[in-house]
């Protein structure tokens, strides 16, 4: 599945559908670097086309996937659908926080 494709998540979620009604959903995606992309920890390292793939994948992704599965969940009884984050594990390099936020957070 290609979270940055609609149509990829829809087919997953067909296939989904296809095994039965899911009781449980874990949506587990994100990264915070790869090929080209590196976390910011200054202002002056922004890059927008970096910051726009993090929040596609990061972001929107899990969004979509919520569209197109939350519908299967069942109606008749308890279900649940969990989108957990993470919090990167190099806080302590700036003094306030790991780099920029692709999220607004609260503060530690």
């Amino acid at each position: 599945m290609d979270l940055t494709d609609e149509g990829s998540i829809a087919q997953a979620a067909q296939r989904v559908a296809g095994l039965g009604t899911p009781g449980l959903v874990i949506i587990a995606t994100g990264f915070l670097h790869g090929p080209g992309i590196e976390p910011e920890k200054i202002l002056q390292a922004l890059d927008p086309a970096a910051m726009a793939a993090s929040l596609a994948v990061n972001a929107i992704g899990p969004a979509l996937i919520l569209r197109h599965v939350l519908p299967l969940l069942p109606r008749d009884r308890p279900s649940v659908a969990a989108v957990p984050s993470a919090r990167s594990a190099a806080s302590g390099t700036t003094g306030w926080g790991a780099g920029i936020p692709i999220a607004p957070r609260k503060p530690h």
